[in-house]
């Protein structure tokens, strides 16, 4: 008996599937698109957005930089202005140097609370800006909820997470909350 052979229509769809496939896993995101993405987080719910400039995210945790024992750098700029309700200002939390990359984030208060959390830095190679285009604003409206670090870790992104945390929570004890 004779085995059908594959149809050569077959062959080129598989070989077509798999190189299209592989083409998308190995390109990924554009990563300056997704930069973008990521620091744009909602500020006092209203819908709009803010995001920070890459040069002047530079500039401001390049400004106020200061390697600490533990060897990591911690930054903090403080605007802030008491009032009857509470605090008001921004904080650059420390830098924590993550397994991928370094973390970290600046945090605007008013009245004491949390209003808007943005990354200064954040792991944009290899899987790391795929994973961050999800995790990073996750992790952000789950502060901004919680109005505190104390957030859950979020799935596939444990580094992200800790660094996060630990950078917030070094930006709201600079503000005193």
């Amino acid at each position: 008996m004779n085995e059908p052979r594959p149809s050569k229509r077959g062959v080129v769809t598989v070989v077509g599937t798999v190189a299209g496939v592989a083409a998308v896993l190995l390109l990924g995101p554009n990563e300056a698109s997704l930069t973008d993405a990521i620091v744009s987080t909602p500020s006092s719910g209203d819908g709009e957005s803010s995001a920070a400039s890459p040069s002047a995210s530079a500039s401001s945790s390049a400004a106020s930089s200061s390697t600490s024992s533990s060897g990591t750098a911690d930054s903090s700029t403080s605007a802030s202005t008491d009032t009857s309700s509470g605090v008001s200002g921004q904080w650059d939390g420390s830098v924590y140097d993550g397994e991928y990359g370094a973390i970290q984030v600046q945090v605007t208060i008013e009245d004491g609370q949390i209003t808007d959390i943005i990354w200064l830095q954040l792991p944009s190679s290899g899987n790391s800006s795929r994973i961050n285009a999800t995790a990073a604003p996750t992790l952000v409206q789950e502060a901004l909820a919680a109005q505190s670090a104390d957030v859950d870790t979020v799935s596939g992104a444990s580094y992200t997470s800790e660094g996060f945390r630990t950078s917030l929570q070094a930006a709201l004890d600079e503000a005193g909350l």
